[in-house]
């Protein structure tokens, strides 16, 4: 189990596991803890699990570490596998390109991570230890919102129990909003808890385009690594 001790971040010991599971409020059948980048990612695994395999989704956590570059630090910072709890990065579909580009080269001296292309593993001397897959999509999760609502307004009016002119009004009034206000606005603005928009617009995103296909091989990918 991973955790902040006064020397850094530390994977705790398996005597410890219990202790540290109580001390980040995880209930002691956590067997998965993903890192995502923000609370929108968070929402979005949280959706995205539930959907496709809801006994999973009972024994993990979702944790927020505030970027991509946090995900990538925190897969550096784990020195060994833990023996109960598994640990997974869940970066943004947007990052993948920038993760894949950003892969090291493996230094015999140092033993620095590395992680293979596409989905795969940060290694430490050799040892698999952190899991490194990807949201379904293209973009980070406000931009697919944001484009699978711009087709969806009338399912998510009757989602919200309002009219589409209304709605399209609201919409009309984020426009060029940066991708990340946009979300927080539309919350705002529709008067919604952030969870309960989270999920309308969830379900929109899944029926637009080719999403629900690439959720599919999105999650086949994830499963691939923790099976």
């Amino acid at each position: 189990c991973l955790y902040k001790g006064a020397n850094g971040t530390t994977v705790a010991t398996d005597s410890s596991r219990a202790i540290i599971l109580r001390d980040l409020g995880l209930d002691n059948s956590t067997r998965f803890i993903f890192f995502v980048e923000d609370r929108a990612s968070r929402e979005f695994a949280r959706l995205w699990l539930n959907k496709n395999d809801a006994g999973l989704a009972n024994v993990s956590e979702i944790i927020d570490v505030g970027s991509e570059s946090s995900i990538t630090s925190i897969c550096k910072a784990v020195p060994a596998p833990t023996k109960d709890v598994r640990l997974i990065a869940l970066y943004d579909a947007d990052s993948r390109n920038r993760v894949i580009s950003a892969k090291p080269k493996r230094n015999k001296v140092d033993h620095k991570p590395t992680h293979t292309k596409k989905s795969g593993h940060f290694s430490v001397n050799g040892s698999n230890t952190i899991a490194s897959c990807f949201l379904p999509g293209t973009l980070c999760i406000e931009e697919e919102f944001r484009e699978a609502t711009a087709t969806g307004i009338k399912k998510l009016s009757e989602s919200l129990g309002r009219t589409s002119e209304s709605v399209e009004v609201c919409l009309s009034s984020l426009r060029g909003k940066e991708k990340h206000d946009w979300l927080e606005d539309l919350v705002k603005i529709l008067d919604v808890q952030y969870s309960t928009l989270m999920h309308f617009l969830f379900e929109i995103w899944l029926e637009h385009g080719n999403n629900r296909e690439l959720s599919n091989s999105s999650f086949s990918e994830l499963r691939s690594f923790i099976d």
